[in-house]
């Protein structure tokens, strides 16, 4: 239909992630697991080679949140690495909601893979500086203002 897609994995405390979602993960355009969330699917404990089985298996741009350290990127154009931003979080719940959000925001305005994912840590980054999850999402003033205060690590 020509949409866009996504998925914003959480913990799988059951093991039973890949085989519910497995069949979906051919029309999936950008997933986004943490280092635990990917090695749960894919069993798998690096970044890019959780990208590769996720790619693999059909998705086609992997994100793979690292916290602080950013993220690691793998789509059809190549892979790449986007660092953190140093900050003195306050409460880190959230921030990979915000992060996946973050990504989204920029794909939608149709910028290149490596500013959406500078955009994404810094809106992670930005969330952990506040408490709780959803009173900590910045508006996109509040982003635009982190991003030219900040740069990243």
């Amino acid at each position: 239909m020509g949409c866009l897609t996504s998925m914003n994995i959480c913990w799988d405390v059951r093991g039973r992630w890949l085989k519910t979602l497995q069949s979906a993960l051919a029309y999936t355009d950008f997933i986004f697991p943490n280092r635990e969330e990917g090695r749960q699917l894919t069993g798998e404990t690096e970044p890019a080679h959780i990208a590769a089985r996720l790619r693999e298996m059909g998705v086609k741009t992997v994100i793979v949140k690292l916290g602080a350290a950013g993220c690691y990127v793998e789509s059809p154009q190549g892979s790449f690495t986007s660092p953190g931003f140093a900050v003195q979080p306050l409460d880190t719940t959230g921030a990979g909601d915000c992060f996946a959000a973050g990504f989204l925001a920029a794909i939608c305005r149709d910028p290149p893979l490596p500013f959406a994912a500078r955009y994404a840590n810094a809106t992670g980054a930005f969330a952990a500086l506040g408490l709780g999850a959803a009173d900590s999402a910045p508006t996109v003033a509040q982003l635009e203002d982190f991003l030219g205060r900040h740069s990243a690590s």
